[in-house]
């Protein structure tokens, strides 16, 4: 917390709310003139874990090598960054407000500092908050608007989930990380392979050339998700058990 604290230092962290592969993700807030603003900084660390470094320098890689091949990932997150800020504008699209990039002092690695509107993660949001029909009729509104400009500025996002959906104090819905876009104008048929498989529209698994209905596709399975008690199609009908082996069925 204190090198978020050099980055910006008029912001305070309040608490961390989550942690994941990346990193970590703190609420923070500001206060001037007695007005108090609250942010999300999301904090990502490439790579994650100094042992990734030691796997790498054992494959022969050299110390220059390892260090372009870190370069590449922290080149994608800033990508994301300036896509997310092409969409500041847009309606139910989560806002980026400022972002750092600091060069690790102690060896091989950068950490990326990422200030965003506060917002509340819908696989949080529904453990207090479960949703009606409306609300999940609602969701889907909202995240279509948001899709709306994401393809008429030829971005496919390829990964709506729960997990990247966020919920207003206001309760609009907005759809985040777009680490995985990509413009549609490279999308083709060796595009790689990202995002969720099990809300995967089936042309992504299989490898063949896709468009912006793959979000279409997840953005249906996310809702029906919802509708399910929380259920993807094929698993055994609430309330019957289910089991790794249905997962993977």
């Amino acid at each position: 917390m204190d090198e978020i604290k050099k980055v910006w230092p008029k912001w305070e962290i309040v608490e961390k709310l989550g942690e994941g592969g990346f990193g970590e993700v703190y609420k923070a807030k500001r206060e001037i003139l007695g007005e108090t603003t609250w942010s999300a900084i999301k904090v990502v660390h490439i790579p994650r874990y100094k042992t990734e470094i030691e796997e790498m320098e054992t494959s022969g890689l050299t110390e220059d090598l390892i260090k372009d091949y870190y370069k590449q990932s922290v080149n994608d997150y800033i990508n994301e960054i300036k896509t997310m800020e092409v969409m500041k504008s847009a309606s139910h699209i989560v806002a980026i407000e400022d972002y750092e990039v600091v060069e690790n002092d102690d060896g091989i690695g950068w950490t990326i500092y990422i200030r965003m509107e506060l917002l509340t993660n819908l696989t949080n949001y529904i453990k207090t908050h479960p949703l009606s029909v409306q609300d999940v009729i609602q969701l889907g509104i909202d995240l279509l608007t948001g899709l709306e400009f994401c393809h008429t500025k030829r971005i496919i996002h390829r990964d709506i989930k729960p997990s990247n959906i966020f919920v207003s104090p206001f309760g609009e819905y907005k759809l985040g990380d777009f680490g995985i876009s990509k413009e549609v104008e490279r999308t083709n048929a060796t595009l790689s392979q990202k995002g969720t498989k099990s809300y995967m529209a089936p042309e992504m698994i299989s490898g063949r050339k896709y468009g912006k209905d793959v979000d279409m596709y997840a953005l249906g399975l996310t809702m029906y998700e919802l509708l399910n008690h929380g259920r993807m199609p094929f698993l055994p009908a609430y309330p019957q058990p289910f089991y790794p082996s249905d997962r993977d069925e």
